[in-house]
């Protein structure tokens, strides 16, 4: 087969694409909001363990009635200062909510960019019937250095 040069070109840019193909997103069905709890505070939260830790008063409970279930909607927003990475997570009662930890989009980072910048995240999911704890979590990749995150704003949406 021969192909002429514009067409080579071309075949050779979409090469490294072809391996690239991303998961769909998940798409969470929301209704109108029921309920909003928003926290908030100056004062900085400090760890450096590496091992997931409750973060200081960014915690809610709420009660989702029976024979439904309610969309919960978490936003984390802080000033951070982490020593190599703090990765953060919402977790209701024991499970995580999406999108998972792991993913590096969910972290704060100490470069000269990002380091005692703001950030924020959202996650979010769907829960049944009963009564229900929503947390942020963190935890550092380094335990030489502490991590300081604050000031910071924890706001949770209960929706149909």
């Amino acid at each position: 087969m021969r192909f002429t040069k514009p067409a080579a070109v071309l075949l050779l840019l979409a090469l490294p694409l072809a391996g690239t193909a991303q998961a769909a997103p998940i798409a969470t069905q929301c209704g109108p909001l029921i309920k909003s709890i928003v926290k908030s505070d100056i004062d900085f939260f400090t760890t450096n363990s590496e091992i997931p830790v409750n973060f200081k008063g960014a915690a809610a409970n709420f009660t989702v009635p029976a024979g439904t279930t309610n969309c919960v909607r978490v936003r984390f927003s802080a000033i951070a200062n982490c020593p190599l990475s703090c990765f953060m997570r919402a977790v209701v009662d024991t499970t995580e909510m999406k999108p998972a930890w792991f993913s590096n989009a969910l972290r704060f980072s100490n470069d000269k960019t990002n380091s005692g910048t703001a950030h924020s995240f959202e996650w979010v999911t769907r829960v049944s019937a009963g009564q229900h704890t929503v947390r942020i979590t963190m935890q550092t990749g380094n335990t030489i250095e502490n991590a300081h995150i604050g000031p910071w704003t924890f706001a949770v949406d209960i929706q149909e």
